[in-house]
């Protein structure tokens, strides 16, 4: 048997995907798995330890609210300091710490054993949006932390970019690239519709109306928003008025390959003004490209100059309204050019799965 990996996480894990993923990989690799995570609004105090797949699960319960900023200071410390204690008791000296994003390097950082090995787990940029006026702050913060680390894992460039000279040799590229497993049949049930879809967290309410208004306009389109999060009870409310729409809420991770069947165009479009918008390839670019679905991107973006080159997708700039109603109208009148996009993607879409970018975990856990 190999050593134990503590995952720390500063979330409840119900379950948190990428995490999960991780975990189920370097668990069939011999390695004992316990996540140590933080449950701040109390939603599973019946599930204090749990097992889930033979990974372990324990929960610590220091109460915060989501969103509130620095007033979750005080009960971020409290986890961090039950991590520590919790700890001291149950980890021995050839363990590793698998730390989930800037909050949880720190955590880690401060609540594991001197000289532990520990794997900053970088999911995002972190100087951008809320963050970006103490991007120097941030900056000099985040590179200390790259020094303790034993390794780190990076998405894009963009994360590379700013990593000290002296830490490039631990990095370890791991995209967040979705599982096959869940998208055997990609087949596209038939429809009389252009079925245009959101898939996932629901949170840029400004973009997604957009695209519901611009849809209203053509009786041969539907939209669907499919997903839970912040703007969820907004666009529910909005979509009221729009009947060619509908926003279905949370769904389970298990049946997302049948809303992508249900999906002629993906849309992806988030908020350009921040970096990590610009710059990241998300979750949902991926399961798009594994399952040959053509997507709606922002212009000036990584993933909009990719769709662009590889004649995958459209893309819109600021006027959004008037850019969809554009790329609707081109597709009504021209149908074989979304097929043509469909062959495009899946000339590709082998490169692109989880299973075949996982193994590079072994670089890290031998």
């Amino acid at each position: 048997m190999n050593s134990t990996i503590h995952f720390i996480l500063t979330n409840s894990f119900d379950p948190d995907l990428r995490t999960y993923k991780e975990a189920r990989y370097l668990k069939s690799q011999g390695f004992a798995i316990e996540i140590l995570c933080w449950d701040r609004d109390g939603r599973y105090q019946d599930k204090k330890v749990e097992e889930l797949t033979g990974i372990k699960i324990k929960r610590f319960f220091p109460k915060a609210k989501y969103g509130t900023g620095l007033k979750q200071l005080a009960p971020y410390l409290r986890f961090i300091k039950e991590c520590k204690v919790y700890l001291s008791k149950h980890a021995s000296t050839d363990c590793y710490y698998h730390c989930a994003d800037l909050d949880g390097m720190l955590a880690g950082y401060l609540a594991a054993p001197k000289r532990s090995k520990l794997v900053f787990d970088m999911r995002e940029f972190y100087e951008s949006g809320n963050l970006s006026k103490l991007r120097y702050a941030i900056r000099f913060f985040v590179r200390i932390l790259q020094d303790r680390a034993y390794r780190i894992i990076y998405l894009n460039d963009l994360q590379k970019k700013y990593v000290r000279k002296r830490n490039l040799k631990k990095l370890v590229y791991l995209p967040n690239y979705p599982e096959k497993e869940k998208f055997i049949n990609t087949e596209k049930a038939p429809s009389d519709r252009l079925r245009i879809s959101f898939i996932g967290y629901v949170r840029h309410h400004r973009q997604l109306e957009a695209l519901v208004k611009a849809a209203a306009a053509y009786p041969a389109v539907e939209v669907a928003i499919h997903g839970g999060g912040v703007d969820y009870p907004r666009m529910k409310e909005f979509c009221h008025s729009y009947p060619q729409s509908k926003v279905t809420g949370m769904f389970k991770h298990e049946n997302i390959g049948g809303l992508y069947n249900q999906t002629d165009m993906l849309y992806l479009v988030y908020d350009v003004k921040d970096l990590n918008d610009r710059h990241a390839y998300p979750t949902k670019f991926f399961e798009a490209i594994i399952t040959g679905t053509p997507m709606i991107v922002a212009r000036h973006t990584v993933i909009g100059d990719f769709c662009e080159a590889e004649e995958v997708g459209f893309t819109v700039g600021k006027d959004l309204e008037k850019d969809i109603s554009e790329i609707i109208e081109e597709i009504l009148e021209n149908p074989n050019k979304l097929e043509k996009m469909r062959y495009n993607i899946c000339k590709m879409s082998k490169a692109y799965s989880w299973e075949g970018v996982v193994p590079n975990l072994d670089q890290i856990y031998q």
